[in-house]
């Protein structure tokens, strides 16, 4: 009997799952067996239905959770842009009005913080926003210059939504996070199923380990078709009763 590895994806989990519930519904359709036997076959795969049905659903969660993720991740990084171009635009009006197109002036280099726009804009996306925030404070605290005014009104704006999507971003990572476990949990549990239904197959019917083993999905070459009967005769129950 093969497993899926301990280490193998959702997907391949999925393909040995559908194997089995496959496997299990036509076995019960055959005229060889007995009803007994039909009712011991249809309980292995109880657990195991039950089980394929949580992990795909927890898959299907986990993909809506990642689209989520890449949306607000894109967001956030368009966001991101659009604060440094209203931090260019405040070093602009800065230049173009009090500081007299020198960035050494004094009023510059406090409002910009020692730096220069450009090296604020380039900083790591999720830190800049919190510089952006010490420069519009300094802004405000500038002596009053026509531009002024637009200028704090669009870093306001900029800096709020900018926030916002980096809120959104962190919950969407969070939820992702969630559903990452989730799914991993509810694979080791199909996993356990598997391995549960082998043993109970197994111990129900003894001395049939080709007719056991057809369960289980193999990944080598196929065997010869000798190889792979069950070893009875038609119209002969698997087990005597």
């Amino acid at each position: 009997m093969q497993l899926p590895s301990k280490t193998a994806s959702s997907q391949v989990h999925l393909e040995h799952a559908a194997h089995f519930i496959n496997t299990e519904q036509a076995w019960r359709e055959v005229e060889v067996i007995s009803p007994e036997q039909r009712t011991l076959i249809q309980e292995s795969g109880t657990v195991v239905r039950a089980r394929t049905n949580t992990l795909a659903a927890r898959v299907s969660s986990k993909v809506q959770a990642e689209a989520a993720t890449s949306k607000a991740r894109s967001s956030f990084g368009v966001r991101d842009m659009v604060l440094g171009m209203r931090l260019m635009a405040c070093s602009d009006g800065l230049l173009n009005g009090p500081a007299q197109r020198d960035r050494s002036h004094t009023l510059y280099r406090t409002v910009m913080l020692g730096r220069t726009a450009s090296e604020i804009r380039n900083m790591r996306p999720r830190e800049e926003p919190e510089l952006v925030d010490r420069v519009r404070t300094q802004l405000a605290e500038a002596p009053d210059f026509p531009a002024k005014v637009s200028l704090l009104a669009d870093l306001d704006e900029a800096l709020e939504r900018s926030v916002a999507a980096r809120t959104a971003l962190d919950a969407a990572l969070k939820v992702e996070a969630m559903a990452g476990d989730t799914e991993k949990a509810a694979r080791i549990e199909l996993r356990n199923a598997l391995e549960h239904a082998y043993g109970r197959l197994r111990s129900s019917f003894p001395g049939q380990r080709s007719f056991v083993e057809s369960f289980f999905l193999r990944r080598e070459k196929k065997k010869k078709a000798a190889d792979e009967g069950v070893g009875t005769k038609p119209g002969q129950p698997i087990l005597g009763r």
